[in-house]
């Protein structure tokens, strides 16, 4: 049995457009935290980073 390996990163790329909510985008982190996933915050935010 062949196993292959792919790197998250490559795999899944998050976007976040003006995120308004710091709750939803913390939660947003975390999860791209886990996977390995890049993820772009796209200014400006309804928050201080």
């Amino acid at each position: 049995m062949t196993q292959t390996h792919f790197k998250s990163s490559t795999l899944i790329k998050v976007a976040l457009y003006e995120p308004d909510i710091p709750q939803n985008t913390a939660a947003i982190v975390r999860l791209c935290a886990c996977f390995g996933a890049r993820l772009d915050i796209i200014e400006p935010c309804g928050f201080f980073l």
